[in-house]
């Protein structure tokens, strides 16, 4: 799951006698998760409802119980007949306010933490507005197991998430379906009705962008928003991969770059068959993939053509440029792709196993270096431009290729 704290001021219709911190999940929806009102004078109160990250089959509505600190003080907080939660607050005016709000699932054992999100006032003595969206609330980060996968997304994926061997070393986060080997796809950059059957959600039930910004020197799209995304799917002899890349407000493809391939429009393919998950590269199946949007000359790059633009990472094991055929598609008027068909056995990848895998996106503006990258799992930038993958397989998720049920 990519869940962000995002807090932001937003403007509002009416003038509003009191402070305000709002958790909602967007200006589209009407109803705000959390308000919290407090005038000039310190006194207030706040009123919850269960985050929409929450509302899900997974979890019981009736184990949920929020839990308050104003100013690292612990607030009182009462269930209400409508479903919502209340709490008196009062600080000192002039004072800054500091809140936190965690949801727990209480049950007969500890409380698991699900969510939390933060807000803040600096100095109470006027009227203000500061709202957190619903997408703000943090939920990756609380592994009660520390098993490496989190509360919520444990629940989701109905295992145990106070016990650690509950998925057990066999979890994948993407079951990657198996297909009818004489319905396979053609290679041929198009999206043919058998992409129908592939997978597009992980086991979460989060959709499979590619949206993390990884490096910013340019990017043209903010952290979490675009339109880059990755679908999959098997035969037992070959894994089918389609990669989808720049396609709102035009393109601007770039392949310039030689030998440095990488700051050019291109994606990155990473898997490490036996999941070892090892500081570096093992020199035994960790690999890399890099495949270009354009040949030099311009052209659509794709496999078995003069000027095939094929490369193996710095660190990866050589891969055989025979095991994989691909149509890379510019597009023009809709969304660039990339269209992958990889020999499993060539590529070490075995079924009913777990494979470290992540899928990564370089977009290149205006030629010269890359502008920006984005992974599927890769971790965002914060401070700094962060790219990691390429030289350590500990930052790979895991996929599972499903074995034909006949």
């Amino acid at each position: 799951m990519n869940s962000r704290i995002q807090s932001r001021p937003r403007r509002c219709a009416s003038v509003l006698s009191v402070a305000a911190i709002a958790l909602c999940a967007c200006d589209s929806s009407p109803r705000d998760t959390a308000t919290l009102d407090v005038n000039e004078e310190g006194d207030g109160t706040l009123s919850l409802s269960v985050p929409p990250a929450l509302q899900v089959r997974a979890v019981d509505p009736d184990t949920l119980v929020p839990l308050v600190t104003i100013n690292n003080d612990e607030a009182t907080v009462a269930a209400r007949m409508d479903g919502l939660w209340e709490s008196r607050v009062v600080v000192p005016r002039g004072s800054d306010v500091v809140v936190n709000i965690r949801w727990v699932e209480r049950t007969e054992g500890a409380d698991l933490l699900l969510a939390d999100a933060n807000a803040s006032i600096v100095s109470v003595d006027r009227n203000r507005t500061i709202q957190i969206f619903t997408d703000g609330y943090e939920t990756d980060n609380f592994d009660f197991d520390n098993d490496g996968i989190s509360n919520l997304a444990e629940l989701i994926g109905d295992s145990d998430p106070r016990n650690f061997n509950d998925p057990g070393s066999d979890f994948a986060a993407v079951d990657i379906p198996f297909i009818d080997p004489a319905s396979a796809p053609l290679i041929d950059g198009i999206e043919d009705l058998v992409w129908g059957n592939a997978t597009i959600r992980d086991r979460s039930g989060d959709l499979l962008q590619i949206d993390n910004l990884m490096i910013d020197q340019g990017a043209t799209r903010l952290d979490g928003d675009t339109e880059y995304a990755w679908k999959a799917m098997h035969d037992g002899e070959n894994l089918y991969l389609l990669i989808y890349g720049e396609g709102r407000n035009g393109q601007s493809p770039f392949g310039d770059s030689s030998p440095d391939e990488w700051n050019d429009d291109a994606i990155d393919v990473f898997w490490d068959p036996d999941n070892s998950k090892l500081s570096d590269y093992d020199g035994i199946d960790d690999s890399h993939l890099l495949l270009p949007l354009l040949q030099l000359d311009g052209q659509a790059n794709r496999s078995g053509q003069v000027g095939t633009r094929f490369f193996t990472g710095f660190n990866s094991v050589v891969l055989d440029p025979s095991s994989v055929e691909f149509v890379a598609c510019p597009c023009p008027g809709s969304r660039a792709v990339w269209e992958i068909r990889m020999g499993l056995g060539a590529n070490r990848m075995e079924l009913d196993t777990v494979i470290g895998f992540e899928i990564q996106l370089a977009d290149d503006n205006d030629g010269d270096e890359r502008d920006a990258k984005w992974g599927w799992f890769h971790p965002s930038r914060s401070d700094a431009d962060v790219d990691n993958t390429w030289q350590n397989p500990a930052f790979m998720s895991t996929m599972r290729l499903v074995p034909s049920l006949f």
